[in-house]
């Protein structure tokens, strides 16, 4: 298997964002999962109320964040 070269590094950062801001709405959706089984209704509330605005910023970076990096590591390519 080819490893990355050393100077993809932004890809690498990329990848490593794009999961753990994954890993945090599957985390979020199991919170509240969670939260309307056990019948606590103020929790559920709570959540519903702050992720959207969170969500929506969160793939407005993701995007912004992913279109940098294609811009970047083909410049990059390019010079190889």
């Amino acid at each position: 298997m080819r490893q990355p070269h050393a100077n993809h590094c932004m890809l690498v950062l990329y990848g490593h964002l794009l999961k753990y801001f994954l890993l945090s709405v599957a985390s979020g959706t199991v919170a509240c999962l969670v939260a309307s089984v056990l019948g606590v209704g103020f929790l559920v509330e709570a959540i519903a109320a702050i992720v959207p605005a969170l969500l929506w910023r969160g793939v407005a970076l993701m995007l912004c964040l992913g279109v940098m990096t294609m811009i970047v590591e083909s410049l990059l390519a390019g010079d190889e």
